[in-house]
């Protein structure tokens, strides 16, 4: 069934129809040349859903958009209007004029998440989840079954950072193939070393693999309205809470193509893929030092800034000032009154962005980047796990090491 509207406001959405248990997928969609392919992906997957799936397709368009775009998003539309799935309610809806200054994907993520979510906590389902999707990305058969699964099973977390694979076999050209399996492994590398250092927030954050509980999105904030990196502040949100987990038992497929719409991201990786970029990424020594960071801050509680200090390796005590180190441990130590409060205010600090920061002043000041291939070689090859050269055969072993942590990221 498809239900189209003109206008986004509160009124449009208390004339959806009463749902008994719906689950609300939300994507936004921008100049998207093929949105057809998302969408019968998940009639696919909501026939073996026993949920009323709802799925807002948030077309969106800024003042200053050409004609280009404009007609992208109209063929959009009328294409979302003729699909007509059978197994879930499509809400297609063209919100126009975005001021410059909103218009971008943060915003689109909002609107749409803001009406599933407001339908949510109306009519009864707090703790439904609303699901993210991009425009250009499918999903496996079981995404229904098993995100429906994550949620009930654990009624502890509020999100959920989705598995995630970028179909690497359907890329013809090999330059762009071998350039999306490097940006990947690179993605993998980067938040499984986070991981093995003991850091407590390493998450995927995918714009399209993620989902929310509809009461702890509103408790939280809501969506941010950045025009990229909209992902990783939103799901660090629930990281640093402790209601983040993992759902491996699904996957979403975000398509490996060329895109200029954000300044990173899988389509701006394939656009400097194409321009001749070779991909790169951190060197080991930065997790070595990150490591010695988590531990030496972890065991921090009823030390000294002092002694904590003398610790911590050259590369962070030229990252942040002693001054500065000494405030921030002493704010963390001031209003902590066990270890374990300690620790999870240290983390609340020294946080997901924090590394991010951090691993880009190494990258600057100590230790330079290396191609993908190699820093994932010396990396696991030096903590003792057997690592192949190659690098599809180290996309295949980054993948299963990904899928084989548990629920709540162990």
């Amino acid at each position: 069934m498809t239900i189209v509207h003109d206008q986004y406001s509160v009124d449009w959405i208390k004339r959806l129809p009463l749902w008994d248990n719906p689950f609300f997928v939300t994507i936004p969609c921008y100049s998207e040349p093929d949105v057809k392919t998302t969408l019968l992906s998940l009639d696919k997957a909501a026939g073996y859903s026993d949920n009323d799936i709802v799925t807002i397709l948030l077309i969106n368009s800024s003042v200053g958009d050409d004609r280009d775009v404009l007609l992208k998003n109209k063929n959009a539309l009328e294409t979302a209007i003729s699909i007509e799935p059978r197994n879930y309610y499509l809400v297609p809806l063209w919100v126009r004029d975005i001021p410059d200054r909103l218009s971008g994907v943060g915003y689109a993520r909002r609107l749409a998440m803001d009406a599933a979510c407001f339908y949510c906590k109306k009519y009864g389902f707090p703790e439904n989840p609303v699901l993210c999707l991009d425009a250009d990305s499918t999903v496996a058969e079981n995404y229904f079954i098993e995100t429906t699964r994550f949620f009930n099973h654990h009624p502890e977390l509020d999100a959920a950072s989705i598995y995630f694979e970028h179909p690497v076999q359907e890329v013809e050209d090999s330059r762009l193939k071998s350039g999306i399996i490097d940006y990947e492994n690179h993605l993998r590398y980067f938040i499984l070393a986070q991981k093995w250092s003991g850091h407590p927030h390493a998450f995927h954050t995918v714009g399209s693999s993620m989902a929310v509980r509809a009461a702890a999105y509103s408790r939280e904030g809501g969506m941010n309205k950045r025009k990229a990196g909209e992902d990783f502040y939103f799901l660090h949100k629930f990281s640093k809470n402790g209601t983040l987990g993992i759902c491996n038992e699904t996957a979403v497929l975000p398509a490996s193509r060329i895109s200029d719409r954000v300044p990173f991201g899988t389509g701006r990786a394939m656009l400097d893929i194409k321009a001749g970029k070779s991909w790169t990424t951190y060197a080991p020594e930065t997790f070595f030092d990150l490591k010695r960071i988590n531990d030496g801050l972890r065991s921090g509680y009823q030390k000294s800034e002092n002694e904590v200090w003398a610790e911590l390796p050259v590369s962070f005590q030229k990252f942040i000032d002693l001054g500065t180190f000494e405030g921030k441990f002493k704010q963390v130590c001031k209003h902590s009154a066990s270890s374990e409060s300690y620790t999870k205010r240290l983390f609340q600090w020294w946080d997901a962005f924090m590394v991010f920061k951090y691993a880009h002043f190494c990258r600057d000041h100590f230790y330079p980047n290396l191609p993908v291939d190699k820093a994932v070689y010396e990396f696991f090859d030096t903590i003792g796990q057997q690592t192949p050269n190659d690098p599809e055969e180290q996309l295949e072993m980054l993948r299963r090491l990904d899928r084989s942590r548990g629920s709540k990221g162990e």
